[in-house]
């Protein structure tokens, strides 16, 4: 399966998400938290270039803007996986947050040659097929349970014919998808009423940030009342010695086919990938119908 990419976030509101994200993390200072707040207040809508929050150009930059450029800077943009914003073993592409984004704006249609190409984040941002060798086989550990060289250890996992065979894997095909939808709220508000439904968001993603995936899935699920209020929901940990009723993060259910929000602690963009077990957990509560 195809990581799902990060999209071009066009919403107007880009520049408010990233502040919250960041400041809901403790990446940036109390002080400039203060100094945004006031100055950006009612400014969100104007403040996005097309580089995204970081970017533009420095001499046409307003108050608020500089300010952002400012809080970029503070959270080390030029070290940063956006995909997940606690991850020490990143492989570097030598980009900054804002080349990230232009990459990822630019990156329209992404083509899938072998099976490899699925196994990046996004494919626009990898020169290179992987890590070498010896970074591969030597997992350096993670604030999660996703391990330093976990790409090139489950692309060598994935390359065995017997593991192929066991997951049915087609391994000559190819394929290519587009991006032609931006907003898709008004979908989601046909399909809401009409089938079971889980949003779920990694609450280190920087990419599609939890802050705005808890905002869109509120606008859906608020109009229907709200079922089960937010709260944490447990599951088993992959870490060793751990509890098998960890906090894995929290959810919250609206009062429509129990449409449900829920939010999986220490896991980027994709959940499964840096918090398995977790990820097994809710998907699992989800398909037996188990309350959160």
């Amino acid at each position: 399966m195809v990581p799902y990419p990060c999209p071009p976030r066009t919403f107007v509101w880009q520049a408010q998400i990233d502040y919250h994200t960041f400041l809901g993390q403790d990446f940036i200072s109390s002080a400039l938290i203060e100094q945004i707040a006031q100055t950006c207040a009612g400014e969100w809508l104007n403040v996005t270039a097309a580089e995204g929050t970081c970017g533009g150009a420095s001499h046409l930059l307003s108050p608020c803007h500089k300010l952002l450029r400012q809080m970029c800077t503070q959270i080390g943009n030029d070290r940063f996986n956006v995909y997940n914003m606690y991850d020490t073993c990143y492989p570097s592409h030598g980009l900054s947050l804002p080349d990230v984004r232009s990459v990822l704006r630019a990156a329209k249609g992404v083509s899938v040659n072998s099976w490899r190409d699925a196994m990046f984040s996004h494919p626009a941002l990898h020169t290179t097929r992987d890590q070498s060798a010896a970074a591969r086989a030597k997992p350096l550990g993670q604030l999660n349970d996703y391990a330093c060289g976990s790409e090139g250890l489950m692309s060598t996992w994935l390359d065995s014919p017997a593991v192929q065979a066991a997951l049915h894997v087609n391994v000559s095909g190819t394929m290519r998808y587009d991006a032609n939808v931006g907003d898709l709220r008004s979908l989601y508000q046909r399909l809401v009423p009409k089938y079971k439904m889980l949003i779920y968001s990694g609450n280190v993603d920087a990419c599609v940030p939890t802050w705005g995936s808890e905002f869109w899935t509120r606008e859906l699920g608020e109009p229907h009342g709200v079922q089960t209020a937010w709260h944490p929901w447990t599951s088993e940990s992959a870490s060793p010695g751990s509890s098998n009723h960890v906090v894995a993060g929290y959810a919250i259910t609206y009062g429509v086919n129990n449409f449900t929000f829920v939010t999986v602690k220490g896991a980027g963009h994709e959940v499964p990938r840096y918090k398995p077990a977790f990820a097994l957990t809710m998907i699992s509560k989800f398909l037996s119908g188990t309350p959160f």
